[in-house]
C-alpha cells in the first residue's frame, strides 16, 4: 500500500523508510479521487521569522472553515509553533505580527506535533489564502521535514481573485500589486481588520474577503 501510494502520488521520502499513520491517512484522500468537499474551504495564514522560504520558519498557524457561504468560527484551528533552530529573527518579526519569543516559548508546540494537526485540518479541502504560494511553501517546508511529503490540496488566492473581479483576467493586465495588500482590500470592502497580523484573525478576515469577491 505504501509503494502504490508513494508511486501515484510522487512521494520522495529519502529520509524515511515508512510514512507516519497521520501523512498515510492524508493522502488516502487523494489516492483515488482528487475532488474536494463541495462548497466547503479552508481559509489559512501563516506568521514567520521572514519572508525567505528557504530559510524562515512558521511561528504561528491559524485557520477557519467555510461551508455553505458561511464563516465556521467554531471549526477553526490556532498554533504557536516551536522552530527547531534558535529565533534569531524573532525580534523582527514581532514588530509585524505582535508575537513576542515568550508566547511562543510558551504556547508552542514541536513542529512534529504542527505538522500533524495542520494536516488533519485541512484535509482534503480546497485552500483559500491572501498570497497563497507563500503560505503554501512555508507549509510544505514543514510537512516535509517532519513528515516527508507535501501537501496536495487545491488552492485559491484571494489576491488573483481580487484582481480578477477589477479586471476580468488576470493576465497581460497592468496594475500596482500594491493595491492588492491584504490592508489595501480590507478598507477597500469595508471589512474592519480585526485580529490584523493574528494567524487566526488575518484567516478570519481573508474569509470574509474571500466571500465577498466571490458573491
Amino acid at each position: 500500500m505504501l509503494k502504490f501510494l508513494k508511486n501515484i502520488l510522487g512521494i520522495n521520502n529519502d529520509n524515511r523508510e515508512s510514512l507516519s499513520k497521520d501523512a498515510l491517512d492524508y493522502l488516502e484522500l487523494f489516492s483515488t479521487n482528487n475532488s474536494s468537499p463541495k462548497n466547503q474551504f479552508v481559509v489559512l495564514d501563516t506568521e514567520t521569522t521572514g519572508l525567505d522560504t528557504s530559510k524562515d520558519n512558521i511561528i504561528s498557524f491559524g485557520a477557519v472553515k467555510i461551508q455553505d457561504q458561511k464563516i465556521v468560527l467554531k471549526d477553526s484551528i490556532y498554533l504557536f509553533i516551536l522552530p527547531e533552530k534558535e529565533l534569531n529573527k524573532q525580534e523582527e518579526s514581532a514588530i509585524v505580527h505582535g508575537l513576542s519569543q515568550k508566547e511562543v516559548t510558551d504556547f508552542g508546540i514541536s513542529e512534529y506535533e504542527a505538522a500533524k494537526q495542520i494536516l488533519k485540518f485541512i484535509s482534503n479541502y480546497t485552500i483559500i489564502a491572501h498570497h497563497a504560494a507563500f503560505d503554501i511553501k512555508m507549509i510544505n517546508n514543514l510537512i516535509y521535514k517532519n513528515l516527508g511529503i507535501k501537501i496536495k490540496n487545491n488552492s485559491i488566492d484571494t489576491f488573483d481573485l481580487a484582481v480578477k473581479k477589477d479586471f476580468g483576467r488576470l493576465n497581460n493586465v497592468n496594475f500596482n500589486p500594491a493595491n492588492y495588500s491584504l490592508d489595501k482590500l480590507l478598507s477597500k470592502y469595508n471589512i474592519p481588520p480585526y485580529d490584523r497580523h493574528n494567524a487566526l484573525g488575518d484567516s478570519i478576515l481573508t474569509a470574509k474577503l474571500f466571500l465577498i469577491l466571490t458573491s
